[in-house]
């Protein structure tokens, strides 16, 4: 497949992804930032992107979280001392 479809494919499913956060906000999934991939040796690893587009594409799948699990997330963490 050539590069200009890849990019075109992207930019389709960032566009249809904000889309869909923009008719409800409040349950639709939530990119993280980071990506994970399975290496040889090493197991899981995580690339951390902080959401910021790198160049070549981080190897792997993005890690995504529903809007509704965030506040269960932390509802049972102890505060910091």
């Amino acid at each position: 497949m050539s590069d200009v479809v890849k990019t075109l494919r992207r930019r389709i499913a960032e566009w249809m992804r904000n889309k869909a956060d923009r008719v409800d906000r409040t349950s639709g999934p939530r990119a993280i930032g980071a990506h994970f991939n399975f290496v040889t040796g090493k197991g899981l690893v995580i690339t951390k992107t902080d959401g910021i587009p790198i160049h070549p594409p981080a190897p792997g799948c993005p890690l995504w979280y529903m809007s509704e699990d965030y506040d269960r997330a932390f509802a049972d963490m102890e505060p910091r001392s």
